[in-house]
C-alpha cells in the first residue's frame, strides 16, 4: 500500500545533528554536502533558501539553456525579489521533484557589468584555458546584438562541460546575492575541470578576489572532487530514513577517508590502487601467492610486493606511512599485509605496528618456508607421497626426492586451479583476511 496518494507531495522534514551544524551550512564560507543518491540533497538546497531569504542563489541541476546572442540588457531595481518570489512559488507548489531554478545564462551574463564580465572571462581562461570574449555579430554594426566568442566561435558551439561551468562562474559573479546554493557541480564536468573548480573556490585569494560578495558556497555533490580536504569539517553526510533527511559533519581523518573511498564509491581499485597490499619475504612467497589470488580472488586487485627480507619490510612500511601519514586512519587500514616466516628479525613486528601496520594483519607462518604451506594433494602429486620435509638452502627434500624451491613453486603454481584445496593455517590466517574485504 503505498504511503501517499499518487499527486501527494511527501512530508520530508530534515533533522541536523545539532544546531551547530545548520547555522554553520548557513553562514561558513564553503559547506560540501555530501551523500547518495535519493537522499534529500536538493531538497535541504532549496530548504536552506527558503531560510536565508532573498540573498541566497539557487543553482539547479538543469541549469543551462541554449543562445547564440545576448539580450539587451534593462535595469530592474526589483530583479533579485523577482527571482525569490519565482523560487519560492515553485518549490512551494512543485507536486514533482523539479531539477531546474530560475536561472537564465543568457540574461546572467548580459546583467554583470563589464567589470564582472571581464572577471568571468578571467576565471574561464585560468581554469579551462578558453578564450571568450563579446563580439557583435555584425562587427561594421554597432547597434547589432552582441554575443560570446569562445576560442573563436559562437558560445553556443562550446563544449557542455564549458557551458555548465560557465554557468557556475556566474551565478557565483552576481553581487546581488551573498549565499550561493549549487546542486550536482560537477554534472557535464571533467574530472580534471572539476578538480580546478573546486580549487580555485576554496583558495581565499580567489575568493576574496573575484567573489567578495560571496559570504557563504554550498555544493551539494556526487564528487569526492568537491570535497574540503584541509578543513573536514566543513563537509556534511546527508542520509535518509523514510521521510527524514538527517545531516552530520564529517569530524575525523577517518570519516573523512571513510566517505572519500567508500561512500561515494571511489573503490580504491577503480583508482587504479591495489585493493590490499601484500608484502612478503621471497621470490618464492610472491609467484605461490600471486597464484593462489588469480584462481581464489580473480576480483581481487592486490599488490603483492618481495621485500626480499623481513628488513626491508620496515622500509617499505614507512614509505607506506609517508603516503599515508596515518595509516589506520586511511583507507589502507587493515589493507596492508606483512607475512613472515616463523623465523624473522628481531623487533620486525614491533616495527610495523609502530608504523600503523594492524597487528591482526601481520601473518606470522608456524614453520619457517613458505614451501610448507603449499597445497597437500599437489605436493603429493610431485613427490609421489606426503611426508616430513627437509629445507636446506635452496633444496627441498621430501621422500627422498629433493627439488630446487623456484623449480618446486613452478611446479606447484601449474597445478592449482579453483578446486585446490589449501593447508588449515594458510586458509585460516591469509583467507579469513582477504575474505573481509
Amino acid at each position: 500500500m503505498p504511503k501517499y496518494a499518487f499527486d501527494q507531495r511527501p512530508n520530508t522534514v530534515i533533522e541536523y545533528e545539532n544546531e551547530a551544524i545548520a547555522e554553520q551550512i548557513k553562514t561558513g564560507p564553503y559547506s560540501c554536502i555530501i551523500g547518495p543518491n535519493n537522499t534529500g540533497k536538493s531538497f535541504l538546497l532549496k530548504s536552506l533558501v527558503l531560510d536565508l531569504g532573498e540573498t541566497a542563489n539557487y543553482l539547479g541541476p538543469a541549469r543551462y539553456n541554449n543562445f547564440n546572442s545576448l539580450s539587451p540588457y534593462a535595469p530592474n531595481p526589483s530583479r533579485r525579489s523577482k527571482w525569490w518570489r519565482a523560487f519560492r512559488q515553485q518549490f512551494k507548489t512543485e507536486n514533482q521533484n523539479i531539477d531546474n531554478s530560475p536561472f537564465n545564462i543568457q540574461q546572467a551574463i548580459a546583467e554583470l557589468s563589464d567589470e564582472r564580465r571581464n572577471r568571468l572571462f578571467e576565471i574561464v581562461k585560468e581554469l579551462l584555458g578558453v578564450e571568450l570574449s563579446l563580439e557583435l555579430s555584425h562587427p561594421q554594426n554597432e547597434m547589432s546584438q552582441r554575443y560570446i566568442s569562445s576560442d573563436g566561435h559562437n558560445f553556443s558551439y562550446s563544449s557542455s562541460g564549458t557551458r555548465l561551468v560557465v554557468s557556475i562562474i556566474t551565478s557565483l559573479l552576481d553581487e546581488e546575492f551573498t549565499h550561493f546554493l549549487i546542486d550536482e557541480p560537477e554534472l557535464g564536468v571533467s574530472p580534471k575541470a572539476q578538480g580546478q573548480l573546486a580549487d580555485f573556490l576554496l583558495d581565499g585569494k580567489n575568493r576574496a578576489k573575484y567573489f567578495p560578495h560571496a559570504t557563504n558556497i554550498v555544493f551539494a555533490t556526487h564528487s569526492s572532487l568537491f570535497l574540503d580536504r584541509k578543513n573536514i569539517s566543513n563537509n556534511f553526510i546527508i542520509q535518509k530514513s523514510e521521510d527524514t533527511v538527517r545531516v552530520t559533519k564529517l569530524e575525523t581523518l577517518a570519516d573523512f577517508n571513510q566517505v572519500h573511498f567508500f561512500l561515494l564509491g571511489n573503490r580504491l581499485e577503480s583508482l587504479f590502487l591495489p585493493s590490499v597490499i601484500l608484502f612478503v619475504e621471497g621470490p618464492t612467497e610472491e609467484k605461490y601467492l600471486n597464484r593462489v589470488l588469480q584462481t581464489k580472488y580473480p576480483e581481487l586487485s592486490a599488490s603483492i610486493i618481495n621485500a626480499t627480507n623481513d628488513t626491508e619490510m620496515k622500509r617499505y612500511a614507512h614509505m607506506m606511512s609517508q603516503i599515508f601519514p596515518d595509516i589506520q586512519r586511511s583507507p589502507y587500514n587493515g589493507r596492508i599485509v606483512p607475512i613472515l616466516d616463523s623465523v624473522h628479525g628481531r623487533g620486525i613486528t614491533d616495527a610495523l605496528r609502530k608504523k600503523g601496520v594492524s597487528e591482526d594483519r601481520i601473518i606470522t607462518w608456524s614453520k619457517n618456508g613458505i614451501e610448507h604451506f603449499y597445497p597437500e594433494s599437489i605436493m603429493r602429486e610431485i613427490f609421489g607421497g606426503y611426508g616430513p620435509m627437509s629445507i636446506l638452502g635452496d633444496d627441498v627434500t621430501m621422500c627422498g626426492i629433493t627439488i630446487r624451491k623456484m623449480d618446486l613453486v613452478d611446479l606447484v603454481v601449474s597445478k592449482i586451479n579453483d578446486a585446490t584445496e589449501y593447508p588449515d593455517e594458510f586458509s585460516r590466517k591469509l583467507f579469513t583476511i582477504l575474505d573481509a574485504l
